[in-house]
């Protein structure tokens, strides 16, 4: 309903940040549907609040600037049996408490999140 970040793979399927619905939209042979974030606006780990961009990594994981839980959202891409894409989630943030820095929240996401190849 608001899209604010769109990405085409390295296959040719098109991917969508739906802000408005809090959610991610891909493409495929089964046509568009929704893939991950699919149970609407929160702060779990399985949900977004006000994505707005979004990159892959080279093993085709999936990276939101989560705006609203001043977050960057990880979705681990699964390979399975079934007939479309399967993802599980896992967040990332800054915690200064440690003497090596973890990546665990940011603070404010505004721009496309670019990833390098490796």
């Amino acid at each position: 309903s608001y899209p604010t970040g769109i990405v085409l793979d390295f296959d040719g399927y098109l991917f969508i940040v739906d802000q408005g619905n809090a959610r991610l939209i891909g493409s495929g042979s089964y046509g568009f549907r929704c893939i991950a974030a699919c149970s609407g606006y929160g702060s779990s780990t399985s949900q977004l609040n006000a994505p707005f961009s979004f990159s892959f990594d080279s093993y085709g994981n999936i990276f939101v600037g989560d705006v609203l839980n001043n977050r960057i959202q990880n979705f681990f891409l699964i390979t399975n049996g079934c007939n479309g894409t399967t993802t599980m989630s896992s967040v990332t943030s800054m915690n200064n408490s440690q003497s090596v820095p973890l990546l665990t929240s940011t603070y404010e996401t505004s721009s496309s999140i670019v990833s390098s190849s490796t």
